[in-house]
C-alpha cells in the first residue's frame, strides 16, 4: 500500500538503499510482525511526555476552535457515509470524551506568525 505509485516505490527504493535496509515494504512488515505491545508502550513511556504536548493546528477559525476544545460540549462525529456498528459504538464512547484542555493554555497565532 506504501508504494502504490512508481514514484513512491522508487522514493522507498532510494531510501532503502541510503538506509541499508532491505526493499522497504518487506521491512517494514517483518519490523512490524515483530512488534510486541510490551515494545510499544515501553517506547511510549520513554519518548512521550504529556506533561509538555504542542500541537498545532491550522484552521479558518482558530477562536472557534479554541471554545470548542476548552469546553465541555459533545463533539460528534459525522461522516459522508455509513460506518460499521463497531465504528459508531466507538463514537458514541468519544463524543463527550473530556480533553482536560484549558483555554489559558491555547494559543491563537495568525498565519504570519505561525513559523517565526
Amino acid at each position: 500500500m506504501l508504494t502504490r505509485t512508481k514514484r513512491a516505490e522508487l522514493g522507498y527504493a532510494i531510501d532503502s538503499l541510503f538506509y541499508g535496509i532491505p526493499q522497504y515494504n518487506d521491512y517494514l512488515k517483518t519490523q512490524l510482525a515483530k512488534l510486541t505491545l510490551k515494545d510499544v508502550n515501553r517506547v511510549i513511556k520513554e519518548n512521550i511526555r504529556t506533561d509538555h504536548v504542542v500541537i498545532a493546528a491550522v484552521t479558518r477559525n482558530g477562536e472557534d476552535l479554541k471554545r470548542q476544545l476548552a469546553s465541555d460540549d459533545a463533539s460528534p462525529m459525522t461522516y459522508n457515509s455509513p460506518k460499521p456498528k463497531e465504528i459508531t459504538e466507538e463514537d458514541a464512547l468519544v463524543v463527550k470524551w473530556p480533553l482536560g484542555v484549558k483555554a489559558e493554555d491555547i494559543k491563537v497565532r495568525p498565519v504570519a506568525e505561525v513559523f517565526q
